[in-house]
């Protein structure tokens, strides 16, 4: 059963590293760290499948539990525009 992981709120890339998107899902929800298969489905409707890496989790709201930090190697913003939400699709693996 698909799961969403994250709507995209902002995002950043500093030079050639990878793309990081944000918020992460909380760590209670999704198990991490490692590579997910997902599917983006962007705001003008089209989707894309690729690999999100969930690397370490940080709390960065004071008060709020901690997020896995989310990022893609292969992508780039404009790949992943803000309102994309991030979907953790079983059957793509």
């Amino acid at each position: 059963m698909p799961q969403k992981l994250l709507t995209v709120a902002d995002s950043f890339q500093l030079h050639d590293l990878p793309l990081v998107v944000a918020p992460g899902p909380r760590v209670s929800e999704f198990d991490g760290p490692g590579d997910v298969m997902v599917e983006i489905s962007r705001p003008d409707g089209t989707t894309l499948p690729s690999v999100m890496t969930l690397s370490f989790s940080a709390e960065l709201i004071p008060g709020d539990e901690a997020r896995w930090i989310c990022a893609f190697r292969e992508l780039r913003p404009a790949d992943v525009p803000i309102g994309s939400e991030v979907w953790f699709r079983p059957t793509l693996h």
